[in-house]
Parts: C-alpha cells; sequence; structure tokens
C-alpha cells in the first residue's frame, strides 16, 4: 500500500480522524513552524554558539529523524567533537537552508549527511530527483576544500524516480573516494 500512495500521481494517506484533537494540534502546529522557520535554524542555534567558543568538532552529523535517533540507538556516538545535526521529518531543501550555520561555520572535519527518506515522501512537496541531488551538489559546494563528504541515500529506493543504493563518498581534502556507507566512527575516532 505504501508504494502505491508513493507513485507520482497517487493520493496522499488519509489524515487522522479529526476526533484526535492532540495529533491534530501536533499538525497544525508543525504547519505554522513550517512557515514561520521552515529549516528550522532555531533548533540548534545555541548550541552552535557554545561550540563555536570551543575547538572545531571532528565530525557534524546532518540529517533527519534516523540520524537525530541514532543518538537515542548509541549515547556514546554524540558529544562534543561529535555532533548530531539531525532534525525528524527535514527535506533536503530544509537541510541546505541550515547548512551553513549547523556545519560549515563549525569548521567540522568530516561531515555525514543522511537524506532522502523525507524527500522520497513529500514531507515538503513535491520534489524531484534532479531537485534531491541539487540540494546535495550545493551542500557539497558550500563546503568544498574543507569537508570530508559520506553520503548514504535511501538504499533499494526505486519511487519516483530515485534509485537506491549507498553511493561513493566524495572526500575534498584527499581526493579519495570509498564506496557506500563506511563506519564513520572508525574514521573519525
Amino acid at each position: 500500500m505504501l508504494i502505491a500512495m508513493l507513485k507520482p500521481g497517487a493520493k496522499p494517506p488519509p489524515l487522522p480522524a479529526a476526533g484526535d484533537e492532540k495529533l491534530q494540534a501536533y499538525l497544525k502546529k508543525h504547519a505554522e513552524d513550517l512557515v514561520r522557520d521552515f529549516p528550522d535554524l532555531c533548533h540548534y542555534k545555541s548550541d552552535n554558539e557554545g561550540i563555536l567558543k570551543e575547538a572545531h568538532p571532528k565530525a557534524v552529523f546532518m540529517g533527519d529523524s534516523i540520524t537525530e535517533g541514532w543518538g537515542v540507538g548509541d549515547p556514546s556516538l554524540f558529544n562534543r567533537s561529535v555532533l548530531d545535526r539531525g532534525i525528524s521529518g527535514q527535506t533536503s531543501p530544509q537541510m541546505l537552508a541550515r547548512f551553513y550555520q549547523d556545519v560549515v561555520a563549525l569548521h567540522p572535519q568530516a561531515v555525514h549527511i543522511m537524506a532522502g527518506t523525507n524527500d522520497v515522501a513529500g514531507n515538503t512537496g513535491p520534489s524531484s530527483p534532479e531537485d534531491f541531488k541539487n540540494n546535495i551538489r550545493a551542500m557539497v559546494d558550500l563546503a568544498r576544500g574543507r569537508i570530508t563528504f559520506k553520503s548514504c541515500w535511501p538504499a533499494s529506493c526505486r519511487l519516483n524516480g530515485f534509485r537506491g543504493g549507498p553511493i561513493s563518498s566524495r572526500s575534498s581534502r584527499s581526493g579519495n573516494s570509498t564506496s557506500g556507507c563506511s563506519n564513520l566512527r572508525d574514521s573519525i575516532t
């Protein structure tokens, strides 16, 4: 059923019943927040200000709920030198809009980008594979020459023209490229 809903031209899933006041209030607040602060620039702003007064982090993990949730799954992964900059539900245009503030300005040695799942789901409206690629390219361009990128897009995803599987990492420092989703913990410790 989910695959059928995500095909181009398919109708979105039905909204929850009108009687669920808590969910309706959450959805209303979420819609208002998107209008007021589309990229959620305030989410990590105060933490970033503190980080800027310290040493540069070894790595920043930029992403969505998957990235945000890694801290729950492995609390030892993130600390003041390995930062979690995941925000639940975010799409690549939102990540791009906050990329300078949440990544580039912090001058990390490495960045891990996890993006694409919410683009496929249409969380911020229609998005083409080319839109997604351009957002990723823009993030790469913003960090060129200073940051190593490792990215893993949705695996085995063939919805709305996205073709899955891990992609190659790009390293602007060394010129080296490694295939797929390497163990970033090993590369930053």
